[in-house]
């Protein structure tokens, strides 16, 4: 499963690069004064994982269509679940669109763009984009610049990255509570297919009885810092897997 993006450096090895992303430089004027982003939505990019990032904030409104569960490597990063089958997302259709009514995560919705360092040395972030990315050209969209100076686009994009960064911020603090207090385990769901019990594996959830037996402080301060709302929109989600499954193995 996918790792939760880290901030990167334009320069770095391909394979270090968060997930879509294959050459991040910094967007300015001199180098992508003429450039333009087709802002018709396309998520064709997706199409091929089944799994995305997801932050603590997402949850209330992800949990409504998505699995929400946590890597099963490291701390353990919250994910969404697009897909039962490696590399299929059952989110994206044909045409590239996302499933109309579903909630678009907020990690694709981010893309091509991304908060990145100038340098290693560089302490503050500035826009990078994927100059890679197919919606980035010259010839259809809105250009990112005008007049040598930002675009509202630009702006735009500028401002949801930050809010982004500021929802992984509290994701990580969230993940940091779950595990002080040992709230992960390794799960599964068992399902049926055919008369026949088909389990499926490889993340982890919160366990339910831990949960129970955390002392009334402790819960009261997780009730108080949104931890346990975070917390019960990961456990309801879990009843997504059964739709999911349905709609991954009908056909």
């Amino acid at each position: 499963m996918a790792k939760e993006p880290e901030q990167q450096q334009p320069a770095q090895d391909a394979a270090r690069l968060p997930m879509f992303y294959t050459s991040i430089v910094p967007v300015n004027s001199q180098q992508h004064g003429d450039v333009k982003l087709d802002t018709t939505a396309n998520f064709a990019y997706a199409a091929n994982t089944n799994v995305l990032p997801i932050t603590v904030e997402e949850f209330g409104v992800a949990q409504r269509f998505y699995p929400i569960v946590f890597s099963p490597t490291g701390e353990g990063h919250p994910l969404v679940l697009l897909g039962l089958k490696e590399a299929e997302n059952r989110f994206v259709e044909k045409d590239g669109s996302w499933r109309r009514g579903s909630y678009v995560p907020g990690y694709a919705r981010r893309y091509p763009f991304i908060l990145a360092r100038r340098s290693a040395e560089d302490t503050e972030f500035t826009l990078g984009m994927d100059e890679n990315a197919a919606r980035v050209g010259k010839d259809k969209g809105e250009p990112l610049f005008v007049d040598n100076q930002p675009s509202d686009l630009t702006n735009q994009a500028v401002e949801f990255c930050k809010r982004y960064e500021e929802a992984a911020h509290q994701t990580r603090m969230f993940v940091q509570i779950l595990n002080e207090h040992n709230l992960l385990k390794t799960g599964e769901v068992n399902l049926m297919a055919d008369g026949k019990p088909v389990k499926y594996d490889g993340f982890r959830i919160v366990d339910e009885k831990k949960l129970s037996e955390l002392s009334d402080e402790v819960a009261a301060t997780l009730a108080k810092n949104g931890a346990l709302a975070a917390i019960h929109a990961h456990l309801l989600s879990l009843a997504a897997f059964q739709g999911l499954f349905i709609d991954t193995f009908a056909n």
